[in-house]
C-alpha cells in the first residue's frame, strides 16, 4: 500500500503558488493508495484518482469557532476482501464547537428576539456537552437591543460554554425624529 502524508492546502493544478500548497496534478496518476493531508481543521475526504483517495482527518479536539462540527480522526483499513484500503472517520471529541448564527431582522421587541435565540439554539446540533458561539446577525429596530447578560445568562447553563455577539446593525427611519428637538 502506498500511503502519503503531506500538509498544505490542496490545489488543482501543477503549480503549487505557495510554500503550502499541495498540487493535486502532480500526485496524481502515481498509484497513491491513500493521501493522508494536514493543514485543514476539518474532515473532508476526495477521490484523488482512479487508485487513491485523499483526506484531511481535521483535528482530535476543535480548538476556536473556526473549527465547527465534528472532530475526530481517520482510520485505514487495510485487509479488506478487494485488497485495497478502506478509510472511515471516527469522532472523537468530547465535546464540538457551533457557530450558530441567528437573524432577528424584523424583531420588534426584545422578547422576539429572545424567541428567536431559543428557536436557533434549539434548532442547531449543538447538545448540553458542546461549546456554543451565538451571533446575532440581521437588522434590528431603533429601541430594540437584548441584554448580552440576559443572554448570557439564560442559555449560559445549556451547554457546557457558551458565547454571544451581536453583529447586528440598527434600522433607524429619520421620520420618526422629524420633530424631535435634538434633530439638527
Amino acid at each position: 500500500f502506498n500511503i502519503v502524508r503531506l500538509h498544505g492546502q490542496v490545489r488543482e493544478g501543477t503549480a503549487a503558488p505557495g510554500a503550502e500548497s499541495v498540487p493535486l496534478d502532480v500526485l496524481r496518476g502515481h498509484g497513491i493508495d491513500y493521501l493522508a493531508l494536514g493543514h485543514l481543521h476539518n474532515y473532508r475526504s476526495f477521490r484523488l484518482d482512479e487508485r487513491g483517495t485523499a483526506a484531511y482527518s481535521g483535528c482530535l479536539e476543535g480548538r476556536g469557532f473556526d473549527e465547527c462540527g465534528p472532530c475526530g480522526f481517520v482510520l485505514l483499513d487495510t485487509d479488506t476482501q478487494d485488497g485495497r484500503i478502506a478509510s472511515r472517520f471516527i469522532p472523537f471529541a468530547s465535546r464540538c464547537l457551533y457557530s450558530v448564527p441567528c437573524d432577528v431582522t424584523g424583531c420588534e421587541s426584545d422578547a422576539e428576539v429572545y424567541e428567536r435565540i431559543g428557536i436557533a439554539l434549539t434548532s442547531s446540533r449543538a447538545a448540553e456537552q458542546d461549546m456554543v458561539r451565538l451571533e446575532l446577525t440581521g437588522s434590528l429596530e431603533y429601541g430594540c437591543s437584548p441584554d448580552p447578560a440576559l443572554v448570557r445568562n439564560e442559555w449560559a447553563d445549556c451547554y457546557h460554554y457558551f458565547d454571544y455577539t451581536d453583529s447586528t446593525v440598527p434600522v433607524v427611519h429619520s421620520e420618526d425624529f422629524l420633530c424631535d428637538a435634538t434633530l439638527k
